[in-house]
């Protein structure tokens, strides 16, 4: 076998370990991701809940949403 062809079979074999590695790291990540499916649904709930919470309080008083709508580019800006 020639230098050539030697470097050709070590250069192969090192991109084939990087891309195993590279498809198990993806493969884990959405697996962790998929098994905590609940946990992101509550916390989207929790978080649609206070801002209808927050809309309805300002509706009912004009005061609360000019002061919520200072609170909210504040933090915008923060």
């Amino acid at each position: 076998m020639t230098t050539n062809a030697t470097v050709l079979v070590v250069v192969v074999a090192m991109a084939a370990l990087v891309l195993a590695a590279t498809v198990a790291a993806v493969t884990f990540k959405t697996r962790t991701l998929g098994r905590d499916v609940k946990g992101y649904a509550a916390r989207d709930r929790a978080e649609a809940s206070e801002r209808d919470a927050r809309q309805q309080r300002t509706a009912d008083d004009p005061a609360a949403a000019d002061a919520q709508a200072d609170v909210d580019v504040g933090s915008n800006w923060g």
